[in-house]
């Protein structure tokens, strides 16, 4: 035997009884139906749809409840758009600008205004009637509230950001909320400009910012955009003389730490004012490599001397020739890599470095060594006939007579 609860049986005689009505019977209810409910419930119309599938034969007035159905799950559909919108925008609380906003939503307030003056129209109750009336109170309250809170001065930048989220969880494009967002971003441009005015000495970022305050800027800016443009007008200026400068075939360090001087406390450009600060750094680094050969020369200038001096004495056969001397200061000086002294070439350049940002070509006493040793090349290429001979030759020369003596 198969027992079943009561509930469980009606639910049997119902289903049973939608099926055993009539076309007759089914049009009835639906009449019944529209007479006592002025605007019936759409789950209640639903139902009766439901039920014509199941029977067998024609029932126009089902067709024409079934075209009905379909315009007014047109119009919920629209209603739980925006609704279910709104609903993602409050759980996620983004701070996003109005067009990514719109980007996520076409919601817009003239939608939301066109659904509610369907209302009236509208042959049917549904929850969505309530909750759309309900949705537009609340932005209406937002609305007055906005207007509200212009009213009062000293808001926050927070305070404005605060206001802005929950207009924006509403997932509408609200006009009220884009007035709030230029607020913020006018507050925001007058922090970076003041600072930028005192800190930056980047020429781009005084014409950004420049750009940007003449396109979102008030009445009430103007004497700060005054500031910041006459500071851009000035290093603009200064920029393009440094610039002038650069492109001369020669620039001397007088003038390079004049130009810097005079662009003190103006924005210019970076890789301008990289290029005249490498230029400084190239200078004075030529000149700590001349004064270390400098410091060289003179550290061992008294040793280099006294092995001239013994040389001279050797070949002169003089008496107070001292072999031990010579051999020792001759050993310190053989020219090979452990030799301290500045090869020539070395030195030729860094005199010629530290010459290049000068104003004139000046003497200097490394010039004096330079042309010792040129002389000293010159009359022992001259000594072996060799006068156009690389020094590679005159070298070979050199080494065979060494040899030959040892």
């Amino acid at each position: 035997h198969v027992y079943y609860t009561d509930e469980r049986l009606k639910t049997f005689q119902r289903t049973i009884s939608t099926y055993a009505q009539t076309p007759k019977d089914w049009v009835m209810k639906f009449e019944e139906l529209l007479n006592t409910h002025s605007r019936p419930p759409i789950r209640s119309l639903k139902t009766l749809l439901s039920e014509s599938e199941r029977i067998m034969g024609n029932i126009p007035e089902a067709q024409v409840l079934k075209l009905y159905l379909d315009d007014a799950n047109y119009w919920i559909e629209k209603v739980q758009d925006i609704l279910s919108v709104k609903q993602k925008n409050r759980i996620r609380n983004r701070r996003v600008s109005i067009k990514e906003l719109v980007e996520t939503s076409n919601s817009k307030p003239e939608e939301i205004e066109k659904l509610i003056n369907e209302i009236p129209k509208l042959s049917f109750s549904c929850p969505e009637v309530d909750q759309l009336i309900e949705f537009a109170n609340e932005i209406y309250q937002f609305e007055i509230t906005v207007r509200g809170f212009l009213t009062d001065n000293g808001h926050t930048i927070e305070e404005f950001y605060d206001m802005i989220d929950l207009g924006k969880s509403f997932g509408v494009e609200l006009q009220s909320v884009e007035f709030l967002e230029r607020i913020v971003h006018r507050m925001s441009w007058v922090n970076r400009a003041q600072e930028i005015l005192e800190k930056s000495d980047n020429l781009a970022d005084f014409k950004a910012i420049l750009d940007e305050g003449y396109a979102i800027g008030s009445k009430k800016d103007k004497e700060l955009i005054d500031k910041v443009g006459l500071k851009y007008k000035n290093g603009s200026y200064m920029n393009a003389k440094l610039k002038h400068f650069l492109s001369l075939p020669s620039l001397s360090i007088n003038i390079v730490d004049m130009l810097l001087n005079e662009a003190i406390g103006l924005p210019i450009d970076q890789n301008v004012m990289k290029t005249f600060e490498d230029i400084k750094t190239k200078h004075a680094k030529s000149l700590e490599e001349r004064d270390q050969i400098y410091k060289v020369i003179a550290k061992n200038g008294v040793e280099m001397f006294s092995l001239r001096d013994q040389k001279q004495k050797k070949l002169t056969s003089m008496p107070d020739f001292n072999p031990e001397l010579y051999n020792q200061l001759l050993s310190k000086f053989q020219g090979d890599e452990n030799d301290i002294r500045p090869k020539y070439s070395i030195a030729r350049d860094i005199l010629e470095r530290s010459r290049q940002f000068l104003p004139s070509n000046p003497s200097d006493p490394l010039d004096n060594y330079l042309r010792q040793a040129e002389d000293w090349l010159r009359r022992s290429k001259k000594l072996f006939g060799k006068t156009n001979a690389p020094f590679s030759v005159l070298k070979s020369h050199l080494s065979t007579i060494l040899e030959k003596n040892y």
